[in-house]
């Protein structure tokens, strides 16, 4: 999952019992190879990107009160991403194929998509989705976000505007796992893995 090394490599989130957390990065044959200070910040979801501009790989996690990203050569904080309403943060994905700047795009707790500027930590949109709490996301065709939801629909988001154009019954309880996957027959389809069951849909 690091660019830089042909290794298959595991990294993960570790809970101590002082209520502090660390980042683990691990061999494939459960082999340590390096520990990174993290915080006593819950942890809900762990990421890595390689950004080939600047020859670097991070880890991102989505905790309890903010999104990290860490310089994993560095093995130090890169950056922050929060407001002024701390919710956990359930999914995170990265859209590199804006121009502009590179965008984190996360789901909250409060029913909120933010996207963040990756590298200077500033909030360029937040875009209200309900009341519910958002779990899995997945970008589409670089415009279109679609999003698990706490009702238990899933939910079509167009960033640009930041409307939802259309909502899809999902599972009998929300699906914690959105992925975009080309099927031999079927073409493009979204893969929604819920608690009890997984779904495909066609688009």
């Amino acid at each position: 999952i690091l660019n830089d090394n042909s290794e298959i490599l595991i990294i993960t989130s570790n809970y101590n019992i002082d209520g502090s957390e660390h980042i683990k990065v691990l061999e494939f044959n459960g082999n340590t190879i390096k520990i990174i200070n993290s915080s006593n910040d819950e942890t809900y979801i762990i990421d890595t990107y390689y950004d080939y501009e600047l020859n670097k790989n991070f880890i991102i996690t989505g905790n309890r009160s903010d999104i990290k990203s860490y310089d994993y050569n560095q093995n130090k904080i890169y950056k922050k991403y929060c407001d002024e309403v701390n919710r956990a943060h359930m999914s995170i994905i990265i859209n590199n194929n804006k121009k502009e700047n590179l965008e984190l795009i996360d789901s909250s707790e409060d029913g909120n998509i933010r996207i963040w500027d990756f590298h200077n930590g500033n909030l360029l949109k937040k875009i209200n989705i309900t009341k519910n709490m958002l779990y899995g996301i997945c970008l589409w065709n670089n415009r279109y976000l679609f999003t698990g939801c706490g009702d238990n629909y899933i939910k079509l988001i167009d960033l640009n505007s930041g409307k939802i154009i259309k909502e899809f019954k999902n599972h009998k309880i929300y699906s914690v796992t959105i992925k975009k996957l080309i099927h031999p027959i079927y073409g493009e389809c979204l893969l929604s893995k819920g608690l009890f069951n997984t779904l495909l849909f066609k688009f």
